[in-house]
């Protein structure tokens, strides 16, 4: 949780503070201040970031949560070095090596709205006939094929959060099932437990 606020905080700071700051002086957005290597940065920091280390370790904290109630992980081997790297170390690896690709093949450019992110250049051009592109002519395709990864991240997190809701509500049941006397209605109606599947969400 801890990764997820601080990519969480910099992509607000690098992406939505700095914002137009960050883009080269030549370009139409407001407030351009930067230049290339700034614009680099930025999208840098914004694909890292945002659509592979956040994204990565939110599904994996599902994942984990998975395996710690369903598959009744212990403490001993969800801290071994082959978890924690899989759970922490991988994600940062496919981020930096997804974000330092795409910065080899200048795919980072200012994407007409407010940031630098997966862009062509000049604005646009694959949508222009008479306009080439100078670079990053794949990069709509580039950007597309990283939304579905996101989009896929999304729908494998709603997986693990129903597993996850669907075996804290069985296990629930389960402990209502075999409540003491106690916890009983005078006429003999049980009383619920308190609703701890959806209090897990």
């Amino acid at each position: 949780m801890t990764l997820i606020t601080v990519a969480n905080l910099a992509l607000g700071f690098w992406e939505n503070f700095l914002s137009t700051w960050m883009v080269p002086k030549g370009s139409n957005a407001f407030l351009a201040s930067g230049n290339d290597t700034t614009c680099n940065l930025q999208a840098f920091v914004s694909v890292s970031m945002y659509m592979v280390v956040e994204t990565a370790y939110t599904m994996l904290s599902g994942l984990y949560y998975i395996a710690v109630v369903r598959r009744d992980w212990t403490t001993q081997k969800t801290q071994s070095m082959t978890v924690r790297f899989s759970f922490l170390g991988l994600p940062i690896i496919i981020g930096l090596g997804t974000a330092i690709s795409l910065l080899a093949t200048q795919q980072f450019n200012f994407d007409g709205v407010y940031s630098c992110n997966i862009a062509s250049y000049p604005l646009n051009c694959h949508y222009i006939n008479d306009l080439p592109c100078t670079r990053a002519s794949n990069a709509a395709y580039i950007r597309a094929g990283l939304y579905m990864y996101v989009f896929a991240c999304f729908a494998i997190i709603i997986i693990f959060l129903s597993m996850l809701l669907y075996n804290v509500k069985k296990q629930d049941t389960e402990t209502e099932r075999y409540a003491s006397e106690y916890l009983k209605g005078a006429k003999g109606e049980g009383i619920r437990s308190n609703p701890v599947a959806f209090q897990s969400l």
